[in-house]
Order: structure tokens, then C-alpha cells, then sequence
């Protein structure tokens, strides 16, 4: 039953429909219980991978110039409060409700919303700060574009597996969005670990890894998340 307020979902093709019911009698839905031991055991294994990564290319740092307390709290606070709300959208089932809906514009507004909120917390914060948005020219950018997408094909595999096979209308939009869950928990990491404001720095460091995962997360969804069906069926 759908809320008063949001449109119907389009009616599923005869054959698509034939799919699910098959689909369902072949895995039938975990229950609750099970469901959150899978997901606290992918959440686990998520942050040791981060963890992991963080600690191989050296931890915390500077980076050979002191970074403020107060702007590496502030930056890391935001961005945690964005990734948070990021992650409940995609892995809470938000995404895919939305995603079967005839008006798309609330997904796609996200898959913008979230790179361009990171973005401008992360230069508004610098901002505040002498020379926190200074060149690097050592700093080109590509430890943290391994740093990103190490951390983010965790997550990304995680939404990947938990949702395999199960999502009959838009598996390439849910994809999407797995990727962008993956990509803002990459982000911070990354922003934990990197002290560079620099805009070039950014788009290059720090936003390609989220845009990469994305598209990863896009192209894996419209592949592994569908529900297999011929349209001759049914």
C-alpha cells in the first residue's frame, strides 16, 4: 500500500510478474532477525576493510603541515552526518521504494544532492581556516583515488550481495545508489586520512572515487540486482 501522498508504482509486465513470484518461492524473504545478523555481518567486515586500508597507507596524518583540530572535527562531523543519512537511504530500502515509483525526481536528486553536499561542506569548512584551501602541487590526488575506492567496493559489494536478485523495477537506479552509500563512506575515510583542501585536489582525490562508485555501483545493479525474466514469459 502506497502513502497517499506519493504515486502509484507502474503496473509489473505479466512475465516480470511470473519472475518474482518464481524468484520468491525459490528464496523466500529472510526473516527479521536474520536479516539484521546479515547486515551487522557486512557492516563488520566493511569497517575492518576500512580500517584496514586506513591504517596501510599510514593512519592519521597531516601530511607534513598542521591541520587544525577544529577543522578536521568539522569536516569529519558533516561529512559523517551526510554519509549516515546517505547509507540509511540506500540500505534501508528507501532507494528501491523510490526507485519503482513513476516520478524519479527524489533518487536522481539525491545521486546529485550527496556528491555536491560533501563537496561544499568540505570547502566551506576549509574555508573558515588560513591556507586550508591552499595548493599542494606535490598533491596531485591518486592515493587518495585508492584510499576511495578501496574502501568503497566494501559497501558497494555488501548492497550488491544483500539485494542479489531481488529488485524487479530500476536494479541499475538501486545500483546507483549502493554506489553512492559506498562512495560517502569512502569519503570520509578519505577525508580522515587526507588533509588537502584544495579544490583541484578534490575533484580529483576525493570526488572521482565517489563518481567511479557510482558508476560501478550502476552498472553491477542493472546486472546482478534484477529479477530474470524473458518478456515472452507469462
Amino acid at each position: 500500500m502506497t502513502h497517499p501522498n506519493e504515486p502509484d508504482a507502474p503496473p509489473l509486465p505479466p512475465g516480470l510478474l511470473t519472475a518474482v513470484r518464481a524468484q520468491v518461492e525459490r528464496s523466500p524473504s529472510p526473516t527479521r532477525a536474520a536479516m539484521r545478523r546479515r547486515q551487522a555481518t557486512v557492516a563488520v567486515a566493511c569497517i575492518g576493510l576500512a580500517t584496514v586500508v586506513f591504517l596501510a597507507y599510514g593512519g592519521l596524518r597531516d601530511g607534513g603541515a598542521p591541520r587544525p583540530a577544529a577543522l578536521m572535527v568539522a569536516t569529519l562531523l558533516g561529512s559523517a552526518l551526510i554519509t549516515g543519512l546517505t547509507v540509511i537511504w540506500s540500505f534501508g530500502q528507501r532507494a528501491a521504494r523510490w526507485g519503482i515509483r513513476r516520478s524519479r525526481l527524489l533518487p536522481f536528486a539525491a545521486l546529485i544532492g550527496v556528491p555536491l553536499a560533501l563537496f561544499a561542506w568540505k570547502i566551506g569548512c576549509s574555508a573558515l581556516f588560513e591556507g586550508g584551501l591552499a595548493e599542494w602541487p606535490d598533491r596531485v590526488g591518486i592515493p587518495c583515488v585508492q584510499i576511495g575506492m578501496l574502501t568503497g567496493a566494501g559497501p558497494l559489494a555488501a548492497g550488491l550481495w544483500l539485494r542479489w536478485r531481488s529488485e524487479p523495477h530500476s536494479p541499475g537506479l538501486l545500483g546507483a545508489h549502493f554506489g553512492l552509500a559506498a562512495g560517502a563512506c569512502a569519503w570520509w575515510v578519505t577525508d580522515l586520512w587526507c588533509p588537502v583542501g584544495h579544490v583541484p585536489h578534490l575533484m580529483v582525490g576525493h570526488v572521482l572515487p565517489l563518481l567511479l562508485l557510482m558508476g560501478a555501483g550502476a552498472a553491477l545493479g542493472a546486472r546482478l540486482l534484477g529479477i530474470r525474466w524473458s518478456p515472452k514469459a507469462g
